[in-house]
C-alpha cells in the first residue's frame, strides 16, 4: 500500500505534524511519501512539487469544443472574478493568514500522485487547486485538518472570518462556495480526520463536509527526541537558579494575536512573584515587558534544544485564544513539563487538572493569571513521570499510525467493492 502525503509546507505547525505522521509511518515499514513546496533533501522521502499552469486551465482552448464547455468555461471566469477581487483585497485583510481555492499547481500530474493508493491530504493552502482537483481525481483521500480553512472561506480561523465579515465577508463566502461546490462534485470518497474532538465537532457541523465521514486521530511524536532531561543539568547549562521559577512560550511568531502572548504579558503582571523568568522560543516581537525577566531564544530548530528549554521550565504556558491541538501540547507533556493553558480547542482535551497542567477558566488575563498563582501555589505536586506517562498512552507512533492503517484499509477495500459496481 502506497501512501503519499500532500502538505503546502514542512514548516510551520502543521508542516511538523504532517511530517510527523509521515516519519512515523516510515519507522513502521509503511511505503510513504511527503509532496510540498519546499526544496529539501533530508533522506525521508521527501518531494518537491513544482509549480506549473494547471493543465485543465492550460488546455482551456482545446476544451471549450469538448462536451464541458458551458461547465468549464463557468469555471474559468469564476476563478478569474474571484482571484482579481482577492488581490484586490491583500494589504486590507486583517487576519493572520488567508488562502484562495485556487492554485497553479497540478497536483493529480504528479508521479507520486499518480502511484498512491491513498492520497492523505494535509494543510494545502496554495497547494491546491479545488475544482480541478476534486473533479477529476479517482483516488481514495485521507485529509487531515490543521485548522478550520478547509470547511470555511478564505480564513483559517473563525475569528479572523468575524473580524473581517463586514468589510470582506462577499469574497469569503463566494470561497466558501467554489469549495463546497469542488468538494460535492468529487466522485471518490474522502475520510476526514481531526486531531481534536474540538475541531471534530466543528468539521462535523460544517454544511460543506456534511457527506463525509469524520475521525479524531490525535498528533504523534517521538518520544525518544523528546524526553524528560536532567533538570539540574540544563539549569547550569542556561545559567538558571533552582530557586527560580521558569515558564516557557514558543510560538513562530510571537507576535500573532491568535497566540495570546499579550495575555501572558498581562497575566505576569498582576501575579504577586518575584522569581519568575519567562522563556519565550520564536520570532521576537515588541511588547511592553517593562519589571518582568523575559529571555528571547529567537527560532530553535533543534529538537534536541527544544527538549532541554522543556526540561528546564516549571511549566509551559500555551495562552491561544484559538488552536486546534499545538505540536508544543504534545512535546511539553512528552518532556514531563505541566501546561497551563486556556479553555481552547485541542488544549483544554489534554490538561489534567492538576495531573498535566492547570486550565483557567476563561480566556482573559485575569483568568491566566488565577492559573498561573493556582500552579505557584501547588507546583510541587505534578510529577513529570506521570505527565510522560499521559504523552505515551495518547500519543504514540503505533497507536496514531495503526488508526490511520484502519482508515487506509477500509478506504480501499470500499474503492474495490465501488469499482466492481
Amino acid at each position: 500500500m502506497k501512501i503519499v502525503h500532500i502538505c503546502t509546507s514542512l514548516k510551520g505547525g502543521a508542516g511538523t505534524a504532517a511530517f510527523r505522521i509521515h516519519e512515523a509511518m516510515l519507522a513502521e515499514g509503511i511505503d510513504s511519501n511527503f509532496l510540498c513546496c519546499d526544496e529539501i533533501n533530508n533522506g525521508k522521502k521527501v518531494s518537491k512539487i513544482e509549480e506549473v499552469v494547471n493543465q485543465y486551465a492550460r488546455n482551456l482552448i482545446s476544451r471549450i469544443f469538448q462536451k464541458i464547455k458551458r461547465i468549464f468555461l463557468e469555471y474559468f471566469n469564476q476563478r478569474t472574478i474571484f482571484l482579481k477581487q482577492y488581490n484586490n483585497a491583500q494589504g486590507f485583510l486583517e487576519c493572520e493568514y488567508s488562502s484562495t481555492p485556487y492554485s497553479n499547481f497540478d497536483v493529480l500530474n504528479n508521479l507520486l500522485v499518480k502511484s498512491a493508493d491513498i492520497i492523505h491530504l494535509h494543510w494545502i493552502a496554495g497547494l491546491l487547486d479545488y475544482p480541478s482537483f476534486f473533479q477529476n481525481v479517482k483516488k481514495p483521500i485521507v485529509w487531515t485538518f490543521h485548522d478550520m480553512n478547509p470547511f470555511q472561506g478564505i480564513f483559517h480561523y473563525k475569528q479572523d472570518e468575524q473580524r473581517n465579515r463586514f468589510n470582506f465577508g462577499k469574497i469569503d463566502l463566494l470561497s466558501y462556495k467554489i469549495k463546497a461546490k469542488s468538494i460535492k462534485s468529487c466522485n471518490t470518497t474522502i475520510k476526514i480526520v481531526c486531531p481534536s474532538k474540538w475541531l471534530y465537532k466543528t468539521a462535523k457541523n460544517a454544511k460543506v463536509l456534511n457527506r463525509l465521514e469524520v475521525a479524531t486521530i490525535p498528533y504523534t511524536i517521538d518520544f525518544h527526541v523528546f524526553q524528560k532531561i536532567s533538570r539540574k543539568l540544563v539549569r547550569n547549562k542556561f545559567n538558571i537558579p533552582e530557586t527560580e521559577t521558569v515558564f516557557l512560550f514558543a510560538c513562530q511568531s510571537v507576535g500573532v494575536f491568535r497566540k495570546g502572548f499579550d495575555l501572558l504579558i498581562d497575566a505576569l503582571k498582576t501575579v504577586i512573584e518575584n522569581n519568575i523568568t519567562v522563556i519565550v522560543i520564536g520570532e521576537e516581537s515588541i511588547f511592553d515587558i517593562s519589571n518582568l525577566k523575559v529571555r528571547f531564544t529567537g527560532t530553535i530548530t533543534d529538537n534536541h534544544l527544544l527538549s532541554e528549554y522543556y526540561s528546564v521550565a516549571d511549566a509551559f504556558i500555551i495562552p491561544s485564544r484559538e488552536d486546534n491541538l499545538p505540536n508544543v501540547v504534545l512535546e511539553s507533556v512528552s518532556c514531563g513539563t505541566p501546561i497551563i493553558g486556556l479553555p481552547v480547542g485541542g488544549i483544554q482535551e489534554h490538561i489534567l487538572e492538576g495531573v498535566t497542567g492547570i486550565l483557567a477558566k476563561d480566556i482573559s488575563s485575569i483568568a491566566l493569571a488565577k492559573a498561573i498563582t493556582k500552579f505557584l501555589r501547588i507546583k510541587e505536586t505534578f510529577d513529570p513521570k506521570k505527565i510522560r506517562n499521559y504523552a505515551l498512552n495518547n500519543f504514540g507512533n503505533l497507536k496514531v499510525i495503526n488508526s490511520y492503517l484502519n482508515i487506509y484499509h477500509s478506504l480501499i477495500q470500499s474503492q474495490i467493492i465501488k469499482d466492481r459496481i
